[in-house]
């Protein structure tokens, strides 16, 4: 019982009809991607103030992360040159408040040993 040709034409014309494939495979697919090479109406063009705000941005970025490389490096435990150099200042400044602290022990003992002289 197939239908005849004229028939089959109809049936291919008439919108109530069922169709043989179902209507799942049937139905039209949207697009999954909204973000298409063709830019939309909604889509936002980057103008010249956008770019230069992402450049901003990027130079900010930029100069944290300078900072905080900084930050570490200043924090990392020092090299044999630094130790060296810190130890001789700190032998250096040892002489310094030793000669200071003889000085101030002297300076008194020298007034009373003048004061005795004169009694």
């Amino acid at each position: 019982m197939k239908p005849e040709p004229e028939q089959a034409i109809i049936d291919k014309h008439h919108p109530n009809q069922q169709p043989e494939i179902s209507p799942r495979k049937n139905r039209k697919s949207k697009p999954k991607h909204k973000n298409n090479l063709k830019p939309s109406q909604n889509q936002i063009q980057p103008t010249q103030s956008q770019d230069y705000l992402q450049s901003f941005i990027e130079d900010i970025e930029e100069r944290a992360f300078q900072e905080y490389f900084w930050q570490i490096v200043e924090q990392s435990p020092p090299s044999a040159d630094d130790v060296n150099m810190a130890e001789q200042n700190s032998s250096l400044q040892l002489l310094n408040s030793a000669s200071t602290k003889r000085q101030q022990s002297e300076i008194p003992s020298l007034i009373n040993g003048e004061k005795k002289r004169l009694v």
